[in-house]
């Protein structure tokens, strides 16, 4: 509210959101989004897009998938990591039904695991590439969500975690023609 209307226009200010969400936010001028909410949207929404769009790993996918289609010993360290997906509720579960302490004793989990897969595989191959992201993602919530969060800071980090690692799922299943569950499909961008 103490902005300027030059300050609240300014690049440094934005926050790319789809029509629903700005219509929501706007409505009322703000007042129902306090600015360390939309703040924290914004730096989990420009991480998830460097992490899942803009790395440079990521642009070697076509070309490694073209020379190594084959390898069956990637394709099943791929399903191992599904299927440990699947294993984590933390990833579908509804937000009011999560506890923050076990949320976070998850992510370290997960991250100890997709580390361990990491050493297993190329690491340019997708598969190396999907974990080390998954990995990166878990480390990200860690080091950004505060010891004892609200349920709202735990629904906005946990959900740019879901969607990290819902981009990721769906390149398993595209490169690896994994079967994902219902539960997993939720957090699978269409």
């Amino acid at each position: 509210m103490s902005q300027s209307k030059s300050q609240r226009r300014s690049i440094e200010n934005a926050i790319w959101l789809c029509a629903t969400c700005s219509v929501l936010i706007d409505k009322n001028g703000g007042v129902d989004y306090p600015a360390p909410d939309l703040r924290k949207w914004k730096r989990d929404h420009e991480f998830l897009m460097k992490e899942c769009l803009e790395g440079n790993k990521r642009a070697v996918f076509s070309s490694y998938w073209l020379s190594h289609a084959t390898n069956t010993s990637e394709a099943g360290v791929a399903h191992e990591v599904m299927h440990l997906l699947e294993d984590k509720g933390a990833l579908y579960m509804p937000y009011h039904q999560e506890d923050p302490g076990f949320v976070m004793e998850s992510m370290k989990k997960l991250r100890s695991d997709m580390n361990q897969f990491r050493n297993r595989v190329d690491e340019i191959s997708p598969i190396g590439i999907i974990v080390e992201s998954i990995g990166r993602a878990c480390r990200h919530y860690m080091n950004t969500i505060s010891q004892q969060p609200s349920t709202r800071e735990l629904e906005y980090s946990l959900g740019a975690v879901r969607k990290v690692i819902g981009i990721n799922i769906g390149e398993l299943v595209k490169f690896y023609g994994l079967r994902m569950s219902s539960q997993l499909s939720s957090i699978v961008p269409r």
